[in-house]
């Protein structure tokens, strides 16, 4: 916030106003989700900035000429009022112009969000959800699928203007048995897919599925898109054109989420596999799953 006294504001800003979350996402910690810290029994779980804070960020963005991106994550931006505010006051000073990225989870509808949002042309709206099965509701805790669907279409329909309204998604032993329904989603509504597989906590990593059943997945994905080995380095522009489509008329976006899915279940195992393994079944057995017909085929025996 020193910078403020600097000659020349900043052009790019990213800001979280506090972690309140309507989630406790499995792989999620309790920086960026209060309900987490609650969980681990913290004194002080909301982490908020606090007034002179927030009118410190308004300073960066008011008389602003410079301004070029705005990225705003949480917590959840559509339940902080905070965020409303912020978009307003770009509003106010005929921002809209800039490039506003938003992360959500897709499971609130703020109708006073969506519209100051409609006021921005440059919108890139990222929605965070693993699969589109109900696998999905275990994995983020507090989602409910149906409801996740229903607000993608309204994202798409009430707001036009959005320069790129994609999903965002973390590869993972949770989702990948059911990976296929988010791509297939994709696919049949012509919406990107941007992900990196999880690699924290190490213990919900895909190398932790079994040998065999990652072997049957990746056969799997392979034929369902025709990935084959040659052709597993898709053309570059492909991944990064989002506007540019392969020949299946799947987005590029889409075959590099699945080819990274690919590549970590074809993935030597690590050295520490047995390890990981007892801290995967553990984790679902402390979050009674383990019998849950959806994960269970991904439970190792521990020897």
């Amino acid at each position: 916030m020193q910078k403020t006294h600097l000659n020349e504001l900043p052009k790019n800003i990213t800001v979280a106003f506090s972690n309140l979350c309507n989630s406790r996402c499995r792989m999620c910690n309790e920086e960026v989700s209060h309900l987490i810290a609650i969980d681990q029994g913290s004194k002080n779980p909301l982490i908020q900035l606090n007034s002179h804070q927030i009118d410190q960020i308004h300073e960066l963005i008011d008389k602003n000429d410079n301004l070029f991106y705005v990225e705003i994550t949480g917590g959840e931006p559509f339940l902080q009022q905070e965020v409303l505010q912020f978009l307003n006051r770009m509003v106010s000073n005929q921002q809209q112009h800039v490039r506003v990225n938003i992360h959500t989870n897709g499971t609130i509808w703020n109708q006073q969000l969506i519209d100051v949002l409609s006021n921005f042309s440059n919108l890139w709206l990222a929605i965070s959800i693993e699969t589109m099965h109900e696998s999905n509701n275990y994995i983020r805790l507090g989602s409910d699928i149906d409801q996740v669907r229903q607000i993608i279409t309204n994202f798409r329909s009430l707001l036009p203007r959005a320069k790129e309204i994609y999903l965002h998604c973390t590869p993972q032993a949770l989702s990948v048995m059911y990976i296929d329904t988010l791509f297939d989603y994709c696919i049949k509504h012509k919406i990107n897919l941007i992900g990196n597989p999880l690699y924290f906590p190490r213990h919900l990593d895909i190398d932790v599925v079994t040998p065999n059943l990652k072997k049957e997945l990746a056969q799997m994905l392979k034929q369902k898109y025709k990935i084959d080995p040659p052709s597993m380095d898709i053309n570059a522009d492909a991944v990064n054109n989002y506007e540019k489509y392969t020949s299946q008329d799947i987005p590029g976006s889409v075959i590099e989420v699945c080819r990274k899915t690919i590549q970590c279940l074809e993935h030597p195992e690590p050295h520490d596999i047995v390890e990981r393994r007892r801290l995967f079944h553990h984790a679902l057995k402390h979050w009674n799953l383990i019998d849950n017909k959806y994960f269970s085929r991904l439970l190792c025996t521990i020897t």
